[in-house]
């Protein structure tokens, strides 16, 4: 009766401890129980020995369990020792990044930085070997690379790069790349995980305060489904505690390390001295001043006049590049007309000599 009450109590607070848990990680979308990875707590079990006790119960004779992060040895039904070990790196609101730098979300906000810049060079290997040194310089290092073209005309290169560096060098890297390229779009966009890492910093602590207390009550525990009952509690109270450090790790990664997608486009020299030429021109015509009036009248004038000249250029262009065609059928037309002219007059003047003839006969016999 006495394990029996202290199981409904373990059962209770613990209950009690979850609503508190998922009531602090509603905020941050966190869902209950999840699949457990490969990489899960697991248990040992060191040759349990069931036997019948003096007063018909039934006793321990030897049990020892172990799991990654903590043991405890069984003898007779009683605890000799219990040992448990955890890595708390999350007290006190701030948790520290790989590089030592402490992220506190009560003095700052804690910022997800991305860029994404479109460069086009005349110079690829010297920009490519550029940025590869610059990220070295400054800590980083590419997630992802993908690189096509040979560098011949017909096949210029094209390199994507998926740049991760500390946040606090990002400007300087963007930077160091000016003089080496043209940037043809650029764009940045920044989220705030502030609200999201509180959540779950506050998921994490209840988590941490549940665990104790099931420890504590296994501690105490003598009967068998009692045993059963925590240990099924603490391996899912283990796994959301893992599962949260892995957020928060997350979280911190992305805030400590800015993002930088780059795309380097390969041109010519020549489609890069057009471009020059193109640029200037633009901005020589929008360094002029506005024009007068009787400007704009001469100005429409001249571009009619152009225009007629541009139509009788491109007709006079249409006919020659016809006439290989239109000549031959143009001569041919004139012989046949000549002909027809020819036969014409021949006719008539036959036509002529037979009436004259006619009435020279008709003199005659009378």
């Amino acid at each position: 009766m006495k394990y029996n009450k202290l199981l409904i109590s373990a059962v209770s607070i613990t209950a009690a401890v979850t609503l508190l848990a998922g009531c602090a990680a509603s905020g941050s979308g966190k869902s209950g129980k999840k699949d457990k990875p490969d990489n899960d707590v697991t248990y040992e079990a060191c040759e349990t020995t069931v036997a019948m006790a003096d007063d018909g119960g039934v006793g321990y004779a030897a049990s020892s369990y172990k799991s990654g992060d903590y043991a405890y040895d069984d003898v007779e039904g009683e605890y000799d020792s219990y040992e448990y070990t955890e890595d708390l790196s999350y007290e006190n609101g701030s948790s520290s990044d790989s590089n030592g730098k402490v992220l506190d979300p009560e003095t700052e906000r804690l910022l997800i930085r991305t860029v994404s810049m479109d460069v086009k060079t005349t110079t690829y290997d010297v920009l490519c070997n550029n940025v590869t040194s610059k990220i070295n310089e400054y800590g980083g290092y590419i997630e992802y690379l993908s690189a096509t073209g040979t560098g011949e005309p017909d096949d210029l290169r094209y390199a994507y790069y998926t740049i991760r560096v500390p946040a606090e060098n990002l400007d300087a890297l963007i930077e160091s790349l000016d003089g080496n390229c043209t940037v043809v779009s650029k764009s940045e966009s920044t989220s705030d995980v502030t609200l999201d890492y509180v959540d779950t910093q506050s998921y994490l602590e209840a988590l941490q305060i549940e665990q104790e207390q099931l420890m504590e009550m296994l501690d105490q525990a003598t009967d068998l489904d009692t045993i059963l009952v925590l240990q099924s509690e603490l391996t899912d109270v283990r796994y959301e505690i893992e599962y949260a450090e892995s957020c928060l790790r997350v979280m911190e990664n992305q805030v400590s390390y800015a993002t930088l997608n780059l795309s380097v486009t390969e041109i010519t020299d020549k489609a890069a001295q057009e471009e020059e030429e193109e640029k200037l021109k633009e901005q020589e015509e929008e360094a002029k001043p506005e024009p007068t009036y009787a400007e704009q009248i001469a100005e429409t004038f001249n571009e009619s006049l152009e225009n007629v000249k541009e139509f009788f250029k491109e007709a006079f262009l249409e006919i020659v590049s016809v006439s290989i065609v239109l000549v031959p059928i143009l001569v041919i037309v004139i012989i046949a007309v000549i002909i027809i002219c020819v036969k014409i007059s021949k006719y008539k003047k036959a036509k002529k000599a037979a009436a004259k003839k006619e009435e020279e006969d008709k003199v005659k016999k009378e």
